[in-house]
């Protein structure tokens, strides 16, 4: 991009001076300030316009306002950014500040009147003196000056007068009145003088159209003070809207907000301002008259820079199509300053269809002239601009490819076609340009549009290839910035080859004509082959990350390398191939083409040891060479002096010198287990010839099998051991289709985690060289014995797991197979061990652990003893509280041993209950419950004695439990207990006792047997009634019934309910019903009165029954009664 003025790409924002805040000291000149990063302008040290002679005056205060004017200098930085080619949405709407002096100078509108009267700008092609006179279009400066000479908003900021602060009071009220009344006096005085500058001020730039803002600094105390601050605008003349500020000392964190409030009060006078501009250009375009070229005839411009280059010949002034390219950029360019991007665009297309039909005619503009020139750069910046607002990827590649198109074949006409190398310099810089301006935009936030989705023709996706495959024209997609970079260098290749072609014409026929061509003496002086590799070293850069980045960058490396070798440039292409091979091992075939290159270099520059280890490299099978001429290379380099040290050549896997397995039949394996290997070594091609001294097998703990030269082509080695090398011969001969087996055992270390076969070395070397080519070998598929191959059960494998090697370990048990609950029987376990070790015993019987007893220690569940190396004998006691099945688990590392019992009880209980009248029989049937005999010494009743002998009225027992039976095993297979309940006291002395009849056992086991509940049976009623009746009863006369109420409870009394029933017959002469409290055993008499009402003969007297509290009621049985007339 250094050949287009960067004014011309570079996006305008509106400019805004601020004046007042003094300037941060200037930089030395050791140390310039850096510019913005992507910035298309240079750096400037001074302001951009003209300081006034006199310094400005400094408001003066304490240190709170020179702390704020120097944090609004630091505010306002971020703004103060070089124009760039591209901004962010979040930027559209900020200004362009530059700092300066507020008797700053502004350019000026009109220069001087020329021979014609009439004045014009000095930057018109009108005005005598000016670049652009006669004929030319528009020149950067005139951007320069707008973007950053003549602003569109003035802000200054002035310090408000405030009295100094008292530092006494007057003796008396007379003196008091002067001071106040000087110090209003000393207030009129610089409010005047403040007004005088502003309206100073406002008179120039009202002139220019320029907006002035005034911000006055003041302290809090003066807030108050509307009226004086209304009084100066109005004095001042400064508008109602946007015309003065008041800002007082606040922090630094505050003072963003007011720029931000402070710019978008001024946004709109910016744009009329700027819009304002536009119309007038739009005016003057309308104005143009058909014949302005040809009004003033031919006129000579002694003064123009191309008129003294010319000096004698004739100019024709600029045409009406000039003056509408000049117009229409202006206009574009004013348009592109107020945000309005559509209208902007329209103006730059207007211009550049103009320009391209002024390029049609050569009468218009010459081919290769100055203005010519100057045209080209115009279409060419007018072309880029605003391409990248278009958003999507073809709104932004189309018209940059009409533009190639277009003057394409405008360049045909010019003589300058596809054929001259000076085309291929103009379309790549098309590329380089475009690409760089892509790459400026990607800095600030750009994004480049994702791959559209293919259309589908329905909306199910058929399942075919198609679908995969992209309808949009590549053409049409926005790349990235590596795409354009490299269309740029294969142009510039295209350029180097049309000039070299030029350049040998030349040489063979020696035509001056040629040399005398146009352009071809400066081609001559430019470095074509820097220009390429500067192209293709960004196109790498900007390449990206992922396979995709990775390959571009290769691919442009190899072009990099090749256009070295193509130019010459030996020691920078092997310095630079040096860096770049070996960095993508996963592309293969590119990477041979560079060492390829890479060889041609070093063989240029004289590099023996890399030529002798590129040579060793292109030995290998995948590069299809004469090897014979290498090998013939290589010995013919070893005749030469010996380098100090041995080269070293390491050679990714399956892409060696020669084709390498190795293997082991073992995938895991404890430290000091002998492991069984194999190494294959093979080769496809032809390499007898190479002087091979010795090879190495290096395993992973670097002990080496070192083999020299030999005849047997199957070696077994031996066993290695835990340490040490190994040497023997072997065939290292290796022509087409060779082999060589080698064969052995190796231990691992203590301390190894894996082993596994790390490098094969061959050793090539004579006359003092020594070439150690590294060959990383790959997994064994097959092992190789001299009778032929096969695949092991066990598989093979290329690394062995170490695992740390465990103690031999025996364990014996010696137990019971069934034991009884509450037995204490004993498991003796015998541990056999090389080493010392710890014995886990762990003991359960179902979910529950167990107590383990060992020496004096007792535990629950686990027990952990440290046991000795050699044989060890530990007896463990053990009692299962109930049965089920007990499981003891002895571990001595990973050796593990279970011993499985069954615990039963001792005998199985068959209870049973009798009851006969009051009295209860209680029966427990005992049965032997294992296959174990045992010897029953005593049968004891517990807890013998009364449970209950009377029934509480409110509560009673549900169940009461006789605690059960002491029974002391005896070898007997069966007994019978039977207990009665006595209906009185109990005796203390067992009911049941049966005494040992032979020899006691070792220990005494008692086991506690519960018998069933006894429950006396429950009566339903304590009570009873009988009825007492006459023998007969006269109708209509009263007569009792005796009803006889019997409590039958030994204990408690009974509440009795007595209630009659009616009857058609009988009336109740007295109460039918009444409650009776009848005592333990004893009887109780109630008399009920009737009446027979009805009825002769015998009749059923009416029913009664007889309730017990809340229970059931009984009825009392009834009989018939003679009723007499």
């Amino acid at each position: 991009m250094n050949s287009y003025p960067p004014e011309f790409l570079a996006h305008p924002q509106p400019l805004m001076f601020v004046a007042g805040l003094g300037s941060d000291p200037a930089p030395t000149p050791s140390s310039p300030p850096p510019s913005g990063s992507g910035s298309v302008t240079s750096p400037r040290t001074q302001s951009p316009v003209k300081q006034s002679a006199t310094p400005e005056r400094q408001p003066t205060g304490d240190g709170e306002f020179d702390t704020l004017l120097s944090d609004l200098r630091q505010t306002l930085r971020p703004y103060q950014h070089p124009a760039r080619v591209w901004l962010p949405p979040s930027e559209r709407r900020q200004f362009r500040v530059e700092l300066v002096d507020r008797n700053v100078q502004l350019p000026a509108r009109k220069a001087a009147p020329g021979a014609d009267g009439r004045s014009h700008s000095p930057l018109s092609p009108l005005t005598p003196g000016s670049p652009m006179n006669p004929d030319g279009l528009i020149a950067p400066v005139w951007v320069r000056k707008h973007a950053e000479s003549v602003p569109a908003v003035f802000v200054s900021f002035m310090r408000l007068y405030e009295p100094p602060s008292p530092h006494g009071s007057a003796g008396s009220p007379l003196g008091q009145d002067m001071m106040a009344e000087a110090e209003r006096q000393a207030e009129r005085q610089a409010d005047e003088n403040l007004v005088s500058e502003i309206a100073e001020l406002r008179k120039r730039l009202a002139e220019r159209g320029v907006k002035l803002t005034v911000v006055l600094i003041a302290s809090a105390q003066t807030l108050g003070l509307d009226s004086r601050l209304s009084n100066l605008r109005r004095s001042a003349g400064l508008g109602a809207k946007g015309s003065l500020f008041v800002l007082t000392p606040v922090p630094a964190a505050e003072l963003p907000d007011f720029v931000r409030s402070l710019q978008d009060a001024l946004w709109e006078p910016a744009l009329e301002y700027y819009a304002a501009h536009g119309k007038r250009v739009r005016q003057k375009r309308g104005r143009v008259p058909a014949n302005i070229g040809e009004r003033g005839g031919r006129s000579r411009s002694g003064s123009s820079a191309a008129a003294r280059a010319r000096s004698g010949s004739f100019i024709r002034p600029l045409g009406q199509q000039g003056w509408i390219v000049r117009y229409d950029f202006k206009a574009g360019w004013f348009a592109e300053c107020r945000g309005e991007l559509d209208l902007a665009r329209r103006h730059y297309e207007d211009c550049w269809n103009e320009l391209a039909r002024m390029f049609g005619s050569t009468t218009m503009l010459p081919p290769r002239t100055k203005r010519w020139a100057e045209a080209k750069v115009l279409a060419d910046c007018v072309a880029i601009k605003l391409l990248l607002y278009e958003g999507s990827g073809s709104r932004v590649m189309v018209p940059f490819f009409v533009h190639v198109r277009r003057f394409a074949d405008l360049s045909r006409g010019w003589g300058i076609g596809e054929e001259t190398f000076e085309f291929w310099s103009w379309v790549a810089r098309q590329y380089r340009l475009f690409g760089e301006v892509l790459e400026l935009a990607i800095r600030h936030g750009f994004r480049v549009p994702p791959l559209p989705l293919p259309q589908m023709s329905t909306p199910t996706v058929p399942p075919t290839p198609e679908v995969l495959v992209s309808t949009v024209n590549p053409l049409h997609l926005l790349h990235p910035p590596a795409y354009y970079f490299y269309a740029a260098a294969t142009c510039t290749m295209e350029r180097k080859a049309r000039f070299d072609a030029a350049l040998a014409a030349e040489q063979e026929t020696g035509s001056v004509a040629l040399a005398g061509a146009p352009g071809f003496a400066n081609e001559k002086g430019v470095d074509h082959s820097a220009l390429i590799i500067d192209l293709l070293t960004k196109a790498a850069a900007l390449g990206g990350p992922g396979a995709a980045g990775a390959g571009l960058e290769l691919y442009d490396a190899y072009r990099v390398a090749d256009t070295y070798v193509q130019s010459g440039k030996y020691e920078e292409g092997a310095r630079y191939l040096t860096d770049i091979v070996g960095k993508f091992p996963a592309w293969g075939p590119i990477t041979r083409e560079l060492q390829a290159l890479q060889l041609q270099c070093v063989r240029e520059t004289g590099d023996k040891e890399t030529n002798a280890a590129l040579v060793v490299q292109m030995l290998a099978p995948g590069w299809f060479r004469n090897r014979a001429k290498l090998v013939k290379e290589l010995n013919t380099l070893m005749e030469g002096t010996a380098p100090a040290d041995p080269i070293v050549v390491d050679m990714p896997q399956g892409e060696g010198l020669l084709e390498t397995r190795a293997g082991f039949r073992m995938a895991e394996a404890q430290a000091g287990t002998p492991l069984a290997f194999q190494v294959q070594i093979g080769s496809s091609v032809d390499l007898a010839d190479l002087p091979v001294t010795s090879l190495k097998i290096v395993f992973s703990d670097e002990r080496e099998v070192i083999l020299s030269p030999g005849a047997d082509a199957f070696v077994d080695v031996g066993d290695m051991g835990a340490s040490g090398n190994k040497s023997a011969k072997a065939a290292l001969k290796f022509g087409e289709g060779s082999r060589l087996v080698v064969s052995g055992k190796i231990s691992a270390a203590e301390d190894a985690d894996s082993i596994e076969v790390s490098d094969v070395i061959l050793c090539i070397g004579t006359n003092g060289w020594t070439i150690d080519v590294g060959l990383k070998p790959e997994p064994l598929t097959a092992w190789t014995t001299k009778a032929g191959s096969y695949a092991p059960a066990t598989g093979l494998h290329s690394a062995v797991e170490i695992t740390p090697r465990l103690p031999s370990v025996d364990i014996a048990l010696s137990h019971p197979s069934t034991a009884y609950v509450g037995e204490d029987f004993p498991v003796s376990a015998t541990v056999t061990a090389d080493a010392a070790a710890q014995l886990v015993v762990t003991a359960v019987c179902g979910e529950d652990a167990l107590r383990l007893s060992h020496g004096g220690d007792s535990v629950d569940g686990r027990l952990v003893l440290d046991l000795k190396a050699g044989e060890s004998t530990e007896v463990f006691r053990i009692v299962s509280p109930r049965p089920g099945e007990c499981r003891l688990t002895f571990a001595v590392g990973d050796a593990t041993e279970t011993a499985i019992l069954a615990i039963v009880p001792p005998f199985r209980v068959s209870p049973s209950m009798k009851n006969i009248g009051s009295q209860a029989i209680v029966a427990a049937t005992l049965k032997l419950g294992g296959q174990r005999a045992v010897q029953v010494k005593a049968i004891t009743a517990l807890g013998e004695g009364k449970v209950d002998d009377s029934l509480e009225a409110e509560t009673f027992p549900q169940s009461k439990v006789v605690p059960g039976l002491k029974v002391v095993w005896r070898p007997v297979s069966e007994t019978t207990t039977e207990r009665r309940e006595p209906s009185s006291s109990s005796d203390d002395s067992p009911f049941l006792s049966n005494p040992s009849e032979s020899t006691p056992a070792e220990t005494d086991i008692t086991t506690v047997i519960a018998l069933p509940p006894i429950h006396a049976p429950q009566p339903d009623s304590f009570l009873t009634a009988e009825v007492s009746q006459p023998a007969c009863v006269r109708l209509n006369e009263p007569f009792t019934l005796k009803l006889n109420v019997r409590n039958s409870h030994p204990t408690e009394s009974v509440w009795g309910i007595v209630s009659g029933e009616t009857s058609e017959h009988f009336v109740w002469s007295g109460p039918r019903g009444v409650r009776v409290a009848v005592g333990p055993k004893q009887t109780e008499d109630i008399e009920l009165r009737l009446v027979a009402v009805s009825g002769v003969g015998t009749l059923a007297w009416p029913g009664i029954s007889v309730r017990e509290g809340d229970g059931e009621e009984v009825e009392v049985r009834r009989s018939g009664i003679v009723v007499l007339p």
